[in-house]
């Protein structure tokens, strides 16, 4: 980057970095505070002042964001002039994230694009790395959707080409990217970035914030309106950050906890959670926050018919008026960079010029050299043309194995999608709807259509890689998929669920990935097979529990059972046999004692 354009940069920021003399500090230092009155002491080295400014700043940007805005410009300005490269590294990422903190996002915007110019020079890829993310959350911040998740994925690379990578860098990308596609309502997105930072958590035993990962599941759940399985996340949210001594997931899913409750009118349970997390919010010192929990608690007490639900509802009302008006000051500031939000990206980009230009050089380097390549490649072509005929008689058989492999994992699979794909077109066609219940079943249409394309790149990504090339999993992970599955499959036919809770010890045992995956398909088929052929049907009864050396999965349904000992079921039944026998299990349908009709599978683990 040109010395002039950081100049330029440097003018624009706010003048506590603008400091030229070593004896002019921000105004902010001359206030007799017992804590800032030694740093001016002139006798002082100029490495010592530094690293008490930067320490100083870290310990107070939590807590009091003048105190640290005034120690970190300190710190960039004598950096500049002493030429410190990493002192000026630090403290340009201080000054910066005061500036977000304080939502002046323009100078937040300024100061992480110095970061980013000077974490190069400093050869600090992890700062690097800080700068991008810290851009993408001021572009989140500011609605810029497409932006932040551009910035965050430069994020990811910036942290994958660390030596060695830095994984906890690559989860919080990965959470920040979850929740940037949440804001823009990409559920398919959240939901695979969610899985993602939940597979690398259980990588990362010391991992930072383990709650917030866990709360992200539960957000995702919630807005697939699948209500019992995001509650399950949140408590379990609830049990990792009590455990982690991490209050703010805390607080933010037992206010998660109290809207669900007030929803199906647990109102005893809803003023329980909203009652600790406005304690959580109040020791935390976020009114915002602390006010909607309030409002949580009013609702409650309405509820439940208790004379103070009035005074409540005062205390909301009180808190609630000076939270607005903070919100309108930030929403001016807000709607300044927004404004200036296209001449930022102009200037960022300029000054990424350099680099793309040498990016440029590289690639016709390497396009050259690929050239030069070719031509020997040729000629081995000629010398490998008699190895690849012996090849090919190879393939052909492999082929066959494939095309009977994605015949029965495309019936297993997307059969029970496309079936409910029919059935709801069917409804559609036949019967009259409100304009409320024509969105609500196009909606549902439409997210099966999304899981269908979904399972059918898993499909071919088994195909491709093979179940085992995924790492094992806890069983308790897979029945919160299998129920998910079934809700979404039973739900359009007016068909209950009861799936049996796993003991604490079978929840806990991680599964092998190939045992998973026939798992899998063997629930999805019987499914499947309920929804078609059970005919009377309205309860279906799920259990998986654990035997000698492996699993056993029940599915019993109460509709009518047919004379013979099998229902119609064609390939269905003969691929769930096929996989659990390929497994060396074993597995048999027919009618169950009482009544109805069962499937029972037993797979090693």
């Amino acid at each position: 980057m040109p010395r002039f354009v950081v100049l330029l940069l440097l003018w624009l920021l706010p003048a506590g970095l603008r400091a030229q003399h070593p004896a002019r500090l921000p105004a902010g230092l001359l206030n007799p505070d017992s804590q800032r009155v030694w740093v001016v002491r002139p006798p002082t080295a100029d490495t010592v002042r530094l690293n008490y400014f930067i320490d100083e700043a870290l310990r107070h940007i939590n807590t009091n964001l003048d105190s640290a805005r005034s120690l970190s410009e300190s710190a960039v300005a004598l950096a500049w002039r002493r030429g410190q490269g990493k002192a000026l590294v630090y403290g340009l990422n201080y000054a910066a994230t005061v500036y977000y903190y304080s939502s002046d996002y323009p100078a937040a915007q300024r100061a992480y694009t110095l970061l980013l110019w000077a974490a190069r020079r400093a050869a600090r890829p992890e700062m690097v790395a800080a700068a991008y993310m810290g851009q993408g959350n001021v572009a989140r911040d500011l609605n810029n959707y497409a932006g932040a998740e551009r910035y965050f994925r430069q994020a990811q690379q910036a942290y994958a080409a660390q030596r060695p990578p830095s994984r906890q860098g690559q989860l919080a990308v990965l959470g920040n990217r979850a929740y940037n596609a949440l804001d823009r309502d990409s559920l398919p997105q959240a939901r695979r970035l969610v899985r993602q930072a939940l597979a690398l958590l259980r990588q990362l035993p010391q991992a930072r914030h383990p709650a917030a990962y866990r709360m992200q599941q539960g957000l995702v759940y919630k807005q697939s309106q699948l209500y019992d399985s995001a509650a399950l996340a949140f408590e379990e949210a609830v049990r990792v950050a009590r455990a982690t001594h991490d209050p703010s997931p805390e607080a933010e899913s037992r206010q998660e906890l109290a809207g669900l409750a007030l929803r199906r009118a647990d109102y005893a349970a809803a003023l329980r959670q909203a009652r600790l997390a406005e304690t959580l919010f109040r020791d935390r010192g976020d009114p915002q926050q602390q006010a909607d929990a309030l409002k949580q608690q009013a609702d409650a007490l309405a509820g439940l018919r208790r004379p103070e639900a009035y005074a409540t509802l005062r205390r909301y009302l009180v808190l609630y008026d000076s939270s607005l008006a903070r919100q309108r000051a930030e929403a001016v500031v807000t709607a300044q960079a927004r404004f200036d939000r296209a001449g930022q990206e102009a200037r960022i980009a300029g000054l990424e010029k350099d680099r793309r230009i040498q990016a440029l050089e590289a690639e016709r380097r390497a396009t050259r050299t690929r050239l030069l390549g070719t031509g020997g490649a040729l000629a081995a072509s000629l010398l490998l043309g008699g190895i690849v005929l012996g090849y090919r008689r190879q393939q052909k058989a492999r082929e066959a194995a494939l095309r009977h492999q994605l015949a029965a994992d495309l019936h297993d699979d997307l059969g029970p999608l496309l079936t409910q794909l029919a059935v709801e077109s069917s409804l559609l066609r036949e019967t009259v709807f409100t304009p409320e219940q024509l969105l609500a079943r196009l909606q549902r249409l439409g997210h099966t259509s999304q899981q269908a394309a979904q399972h059918l790149g898993d499909v071919l990504r088994d195909l491709d890689q093979g179940p085992a090339a995924a790492a094992p999993a806890p069983v308790g992970e897979l029945v919160a998929q299998l129920r998910e599955q079934a809700h979404e499959s039973l739900s359009p036919h007016e068909l209950s669920l009861l799936f049996t809770p796993l003991a604490p010890a079978l929840a806990e045992r991680l599964l092998p990935a190939v045992t998973r995956h026939a798992l899998a398909l063997i629930f999805r088929e019987a499914l499947h097979n309920v929804v078609k052929h059970a005919a009377g049907a309205t309860l279906v009864q799920a259990t998986l529990e654990a035997e000698t050396d492996g699993l056993r999965l029940t599915l019993r349904d109460d509709g009518q059972a047919p004379a013979d000992t099998l229902r119609p079921g064609g390939r269905g039944l003969r691929n769930m046999r096929t996989r659990a026998e390929a497994l060396g299990g074993r597995c048999e349908a027919g009618p169950a004692p009482g009544g109805g009709y069962q499937v029972r599978c037993w797979l090693p683990s």
